[in-house]
């Protein structure tokens, strides 16, 4: 029998002491990269428990903040679109990856990354 994430119970999620089973929040993660839904709000959601409790189990075992770690993960993203989707452009990627405005993701990317997201993408595309 196949179980989707969609079928995972809460105690799967985590245990009694609240530390998260790694692999299913990376499946969590990457489902809601997919389905253009990551949140903390809605990652909250899904692990059946309050925001303020995830982020605070976040903050405890990760040694970052939830919002950190999320943005991480989609600037990570951003970064494999930028080479492998290059008919996409910046912005798409950008609104795909929920960031609130194409200048702003630019920014953080550039803090991550050293490169703007073209420069980036122009670089690697190049080699």
């Amino acid at each position: 029998m196949n179980v989707s994430l969609l079928d995972i119970t809460a105690h799967q999620l985590h245990d009694s002491s609240g530390i998260v089973n790694e692999e299913i929040l990376e499946d969590h993660i990457s489902l809601g990269i997919k389905n253009q839904l990551l949140s903390v709000q809605w990652l909250a959601n899904r692990m059946e428990m309050s925001e303020r409790h995830l982020l605070r189990l976040f903050k405890k075992h990760h040694k970052v903040t939830c919002h950190k770690y999320l943005q991480d993960v989609k600037l990570n993203a951003a970064k494999k679109l930028l080479i492998m989707k290059s008919s996409l452009s910046i912005k798409k990627i950008s609104a795909m990856l929920l960031f609130s405005d194409t200048k702003y993701f630019s920014k953080l990317f550039k803090q991550r990354f050293g490169l703007n997201p073209s420069d980036f993408r122009s670089k690697n595309i190049s080699n």
